[in-house]
């Protein structure tokens, strides 16, 4: 349990590092462009970006926790290939749950943490892009 928690708030703390200095950084683009079009456009796209990035960081979580760490608990069918490991870590981070295999024991709690982590990361990033449309 110990190790399950202790690597998903590691990565929970690179995670939130990453998403503040991507979120520092989209602000300095999006001062280039005047209001309009390439402005939101420009700003949507590179939080998507960081998002996707986020997702593919706590797919390796998943496969360390899993492969590496041998953390087991998944109950049905589950094969360890990129594209499942991809899938649960995006439904997870949208908090979507929509997995094949559900996630039991230790790997429940990646999952969660991973989740949490995901709304947290989806709401600031929705709060930034308001803020920054938001002045005059």
């Amino acid at each position: 349990m110990f190790m399950a928690i202790g690597g998903s708030l590691i990565m929970t703390c690179l995670v939130i590092a990453f998403h503040y200095h991507s979120l520092r950084a989209v602000t300095a683009l999006s001062e280039k462009f005047p209001k309009g079009f390439k402005r939101n456009f420009t700003v949507v796209a590179c939080i998507y970006a960081v998002h996707c990035i986020e997702i593919a960081w706590f797919a390796l979580e998943i496969y360390l926790a899993h492969e590496v760490m041998g953390l087991e608990g998944f109950k049905g069918e589950w094969v360890p290939t990129i594209d499942n490991y991809l899938h649960m870590a995006a439904s997870a981070f949208t908090t979507l749950g929509l997995f094949a295999a559900s996630p039991t024991g230790n790997m429940a709690l990646v999952f969660d943490i991973i989740a949490l982590t995901g709304f947290t990361m989806l709401t600031w990033s929705a709060t930034h892009y308001y803020s920054i449309f938001s002045r005059n």
